[in-house]
């Protein structure tokens, strides 16, 4: 192996690969694991990082030798960005010798001014097998509402593994639009997208592609291939193995509409300041918050017996119904009310021990729902 590339561009790819080598045991612990597989092409250097369940290649544009072949090397991913980033110049030459050194030489500058340094390779018949959809793939284009949604279902997924499926976001993708939806059980998401060219399929997404996929401002794509999705743009590329279903029917724990006889329209940022004001004094475990709903608005407040803390907030709102007073965990409610981009929300309730359901007063397409707390009077 024998390039010229630019070591900006060299450490931005190396950092970008970066969250895919695993800091826990095990992999931590297994040398493979710590690697990264470096392949030449032409005029392009790719490197690929992997934990297992999710992989990335980044592209990088270099300059090869004409006389010299195509060649793939590893290399452990901490000491060759450390390299990379320890040296001063625009360009960076890397060398590889083969045996019995099996080292990659890492030059910059020219003349007399040359400085490098060297790294051990590894065998690449050791690196794990990484596995990336095939260019006959289905294909979707993901819009910015797409990605957008998927980034904001993460919060709504369990954070322990007990049920599976919960702990990833469930994209369905059909002919017209595609609906993202992700719960915990005590909360739930769900996002209808109008989407273009997209093939009708479901699958249940990790949420650890989609953070990732969401820090970078591309216009990604999503290849789908069995058990197998991954989120492409020009450079870059995250694989990840789809967690296995069924996903659970989410549909049968969304109120009709006609049992929903409450309603209250309430501006989405005096409630959000409202909550902040009573949440520290909420108890430190259920985070209650109580939630009184009348014509005259909503009233809420918290009291933490622990310590004899209390704090009370009214804000106003138009409400129809009877008087409702309702129990949630104030931060679950934040959660909602940080997700969605509107200046006004409805939220739909119908009684104390029931589900209820917040959306943008002007996007339906946009749903909510939370679970109430019990009410200790």
């Amino acid at each position: 192996m024998k390039l010229s590339i630019n070591r900006k561009e060299l450490v931005k790819a190396l950092q970008q690969v970066k969250p895919f080598i695993s800091t826990k045991p095990p992999l931590r612990d297994i040398p493979a694991f710590q690697q990264v597989l470096l392949e030449t092409n032409v005029d392009q250097l790719t490197i690929t990082g992997t934990n297992i369940d999710n992989s990335i290649k980044v592209m990088v544009p270099c300059v090869t030798p004409s006389d010299c072949a195509i060649d793939t090397v590893c290399v452990q991913h901490k000491e060759f960005l450390a390299s990379i980033k320890a040296l001063t110049g625009d360009t960076v030459e890397l060398y590889v010798t083969g045996e019995p050194q099996n080292v990659m030489s890492i030059m910059t500058g020219s003349g007399g001014s040359l400085s490098g340094l060297s790294i051990p390779t590894f065998d690449i018949e050791e690196y794990p097998q990484v596995k990336f959809p095939s260019t006959s793939a289905l294909y979707t284009a993901v819009t910015p509402n797409l990605m957008s949604a998927l980034s904001r279902a993460v919060k709504f997924t369990a954070k322990e593994r007990i049920r599976i499926t919960l702990t990833g976001v469930y994209l369905e993708l059909g002919a017209e639009s595609a609906t993202v939806t992700a719960t915990d059980g005590h909360r739930l998401s769900t996002v209808k997208v109008p989407m273009f060219e997209s093939a009708s399929s479901s699958y249940i997404l990790q949420t650890f592609p989609i953070i990732q996929a969401a820090k970078r401002k591309v216009s990604w794509n999503i290849l789908t291939e069995p058990e197998l999705i991954s989120f492409s743009a020009p450079g870059i590329e995250i694989a990840s193995k789809t967690i296995d279903g069924p996903y659970p029917d989410y549909k049968q724990v969304i109120p009709d509409n006609s049992e929903l006889d409450k309603t209250c329209i309430v501006e989405r940022a005096t409630l959000l300041t409202a909550n902040n004001a009573i949440l520290p004094c909420a108890n430190k475990i259920t985070n209650q918050g109580i939630y009184d709903f009348s014509p005259s608005g909503l009233h809420m407040s918290a009291n933490n017996l622990d310590n004899g803390m209390k704090a009370e907030q009214s804000i106003g709102g138009t409400y129809t119904g009877d008087k409702l007073r309702i129990g949630l965990n104030i931060n679950y409610l934040n959660d909602i009310l940080n997700s969605i981009d509107s200046e006004l929300i409805t939220w739909a309730l119908t009684s104390p021990t029931s589900a209820s359901l917040i959306w943008p007063t002007e996007n339906a397409d946009e749903l909510y729902l939370i679970m109430p707390l019990r009410l200790h009077e």
